[in-house]
């Protein structure tokens, strides 16, 4: 059977670290697995699309919604090069936009939620095209989807690294980025912004969970097998950890058998000193925090992020005060977002200097709360955004001018540390 698979992915400048996709390296890991050998593309547009010549029996195209329109196009040739190949579209934006995804042309089926269930079923009963029952599953020809399931992350193949060239990733972002890996899946908190409050609303936080802190150690040996010792390692969930005695005994284990630097997404609230100093002596040299906004009405009552600027303060001056760096993570633009907020999170960041200071446009995706604001506010914004460090204003609304908010987005580095 001919399987092609298909990653849609912004494309990569010096704004923007694509890196790899654990989720879809999983998942072609899972197909190879199974006996198949899947072409396997990246594509970021039209000339991805234009190269690829050939028909398929089965294909599988993985988006968000920024990319949803790039997605279509590809569905859409691949549908009339053959309209014989049976197509799915899985991801992000099939996931928190299922009704606007099982509309986009070409497509025969979304898969909602994770994939790897339902990548292995669909491949096994794919002779008979008998998908109806499958978990997570939307045909094209229904209006409703199968719940979906949650294999655990114990039974799970490794990521297919090669795929996205892992030694070139590690080549040139070996000391920013090093090897990323991924200790679970899902986020406890609600943040408007993000879908992860779509998707524990949809789940009832059935998909918050970790691996065992011996799969992941195992897993960042057997990289070590295949690319040799980075020089620093990543760990890429939302939120690391969400559980202080599953971190306890994977920091045990990491000690001992890696002992390699890395850095850790975190928040404000969750992080104390005895966690520091575990941290420090780890192995920890860099944690990313988001601070988003200092306005703390904005925080509180638009982004649902509950925490104070004094949190901020002391959280910052704690971590560096064990050695530690710090990245903070920030957007401009937001709604209700004015000159004077702005402002107001640009002193709050020269207060707590961070090591990286990281600064987004404010982009409206689907599934999120903010998404349906901006709906209801009758705002003009375009979700279809390759780069939102690329000083590209995806939302325009009256608080403040799209002209002040990119003069800001361009000077407020300046304005931090100069």
């Amino acid at each position: 059977m001919k399987i092609g698979f298909f990653y849609i992915s912004p494309p990569p400048d010096s704004t923007l670290y694509t890196g790899m996709n654990q989720g879809v390296a999983i998942l072609v890991s899972i197909i190879k697995k199974m006996g198949f050998s899947p072409d396997f593309r990246i594509i970021y547009g039209d000339a991805e699309i234009d190269s690829i010549g050939k028909d398929y029996d089965l294909a599988f195209i993985s988006t968000f919604s920024g990319m949803a329109d790039v997605a279509e196009k590809l569905s859409s040739d691949l549908k009339k090069r053959s309209p014989k190949t049976y197509i799915v579209m899985g991801g992000v934006h099939a996931t928190v936009a299922p009704f606007d995804a099982i509309k986009t042309e070409g497509i025969d089926a979304i898969v909602v939620g994770e994939g790897e269930f339902a990548i292995q079923e669909i491949l096994k009963k794919f002779k008979n095209r008998d998908f109806s029952h499958i978990p997570g599953i939307f045909l094209k020809d229904r209006n409703y989807f199968n719940p979906p399931a949650f294999i655990n992350l114990n039974d799970i193949p490794f990521p297919d690294r090669e795929i996205f060239n892992q030694k070139s990733i590690l080549h040139k972002y070996g000391s920013i980025v090093g090897a990323e890996f991924m200790a679970g899946r899902g986020c406890p908190y609600s943040c408007t912004y993000c879908i992860n409050a779509t998707l524990n609303d949809l789940y009832k936080r059935k998909h918050i969970r970790l691996k065992s802190p011996d799969y992941l150690i195992s897993e960042i040996r057997d990289f070590i097998s295949r690319y040799g010792k980075p020089q620093l390692l990543g760990f890429h969930d939302d939120i690391f950890p969400f559980d202080t005695d599953w971190l306890d005994e994977f920091l045990t284990l990491y000690k001992k058998h890696i002992n390699i630097p890395f850095w850790a997404n975190t928040r404000v609230g969750i992080i104390n000193k005895k966690l520091l100093k575990r941290y420090k002596e780890t192995g920890c040299i860099r944690l990313h925090l988001g601070v988003e906004t200092a306005n703390e009405k904005l925080r509180k009552e638009i982004l649902k992020r509950d925490m104070t600027n004094e949190q901020i303060i002391d959280t910052f001056r704690m971590i560096k005060d064990h050695g530690i760096k710090t990245l903070a993570f920030n957007m401009f633009g937001i709604p209700y977002e004015t000159e004077e907020t702005i402002l107001e999170t640009i002193s709050l960041l020269k207060i707590i200097k961070p090591f990286r200071t990281i600064i987004s446009l404010f982009t409206p995706f689907p599934g999120t709360e903010l998404y349906n604001i901006c709906k209801r506010e009758g705002w003009e914004f375009d979700y279809h955004i390759r780069n939102f460090y690329s000083g590209i204003a995806p939302l325009t609304q009256p608080s403040i001018s799209n002209e002040r908010l990119l003069y800001y987005f361009k000077n407020a580095i300046g304005m931090i540390y100069g």
